[in-house]
């Protein structure tokens, strides 16, 4: 069973995670265990009718896999409660599609792209006869990490 919770936190944030690992009530630490974490983002004004839109964004950068696991400083949260229904069910759909996003797979292949590239641009070099090109040019070798 998941323990999906909306955390209110001292920076303002509002995030909704899967929580891991809540603190040890002897323990020191107040770190919470957390993983899927999404803030929560107001976009736009309330509209006319009173109803604002919301939108969810990964909290940290680049640790939007369920595999991930961060951790969250129990003294930073101000603010706890269960989501509701419709919340949970955007969140789970947030989620599902960040899973199909084909984005990501080709996000994999950059490195591979970049290295085709370089590679294709050092065979133009050197196949160029022109000594004159040749001599206004620097070739480098990019570090890819």
């Amino acid at each position: 069973m998941r323990d999906i919770k909306q955390f209110k936190l001292t920076s303002g944030e509002e995030i909704v995670c899967d929580v891991i690992e809540w603190p040890d009530v002897d323990g020191d630490s107040p770190d919470i265990v957390v993983r899927n974490v999404y803030k929560i983002i107001t976009a736009g004004v309330p509209s006319t009718e009173g109803v604002r839109y919301y939108q969810f964004r990964p909290w940290m950068v680049y640790q939007d896999d369920p595999k991930l696991f961060q951790v969250i400083n129990g003294n930073h949260v101000i603010g706890e409660a269960n989501p509701s229904e419709l919340l949970i069910a955007q969140y789970f759909k947030v989620m599902e599609d960040d899973e199909k996003d084909e984005t990501l797979n080709e996000d994999d292949k950059l490195d591979e792209r970049i290295q085709e590239y370089m590679t294709k641009l050092k065979e133009a070099f050197e196949n160029n006869t022109d000594k004159e090109h040749k001599a206004n040019v620097i070739p480098f070798k990019p570090k890819l990490h």
